[in-house]
């Protein structure tokens, strides 16, 4: 089983952060699960860790399976958030010819799943979290886990550019360099934007 760590640490402004992952690795006890976190605004500390490791341009090695005869991808979310995150208007943003989120109130057997969940997680560095263990041909093993920690006080757009982000990673994306897609690094963005998109098609555009 394969497991991907990411996460994002923070500077003094919200998603003014420095960032950082885990590297992509193979466990054989048992596994620590992915994650995927965006900077808290908080204190800067120090970069503490070498970028994910990615196996497909623009990825993070990891990606839904999708079933032969399949030409969309649909993922469930179970949103266990409140109203100060936007998560079902974030999951808009990364609807394209092939993939989309679907509202849901619990996880299907077998179905592509990502439940997100805020809570108090203390200063941890981090505003966001994105948590998955990998399983065969580098797909998600079972459902993903998305935290959004309430600790760090953030504006409302600041909630957004979180919630896209983690989204995101929850899809298979990894960290961006452009300052028009919340998968930036330090993310200034509140949406996706039409590279990430293409990077969604190219992961999935080709059906089961």
């Amino acid at each position: 089983m394969t497991v991907y760590r990411r996460t994002l640490f923070a500077t003094t402004a919200l998603v003014g952060a420095l960032s950082a992952a885990l590297p992509l690795s193979a466990a054989h006890a048992a596994p620590a699960p992915t994650r995927a976190a965006t900077p808290a605004p908080s204190a800067a500390p120090a970069l503490r860790a070498a970028p994910v490791r990615a196996v497909a341009p623009g990825g993070t090695g990891l990606h839904w399976l999708m079933r032969s005869g399949q030409h969309t991808l649909v993922v469930d979310v179970v949103d266990r958030t409140g109203w100060d995150w936007p998560v079902r208007a974030a999951s808009r943003d990364w609807t394209t010819a092939h993939v989309r989120y679907r509202y849901v109130r619990s996880c299907g057997a077998g179905v592509p799943c990502v439940v997100v969940r805020e809570g108090s997680y203390g200063p941890t560095d981090w505003s966001g979290s994105t948590d998955a263990f990998g399983g065969q041909m580098q797909t998600f093993a079972g459902t993903v886990q998305i935290r959004l920690n309430d600790t760090y006080r953030m504006s409302a757009t600041e909630h957004r550019a979180v919630a896209c982000h983690e989204l995101g990673h929850a899809l298979g994306l990894d960290h961006d360099g452009r300052a028009s897609s919340c998968l930036e690094s330090v993310p200034q963005a509140v949406h996706s934007d039409g590279v990430d998109r293409t990077r969604l098609e190219a992961l999935y555009g080709h059906g089961g």
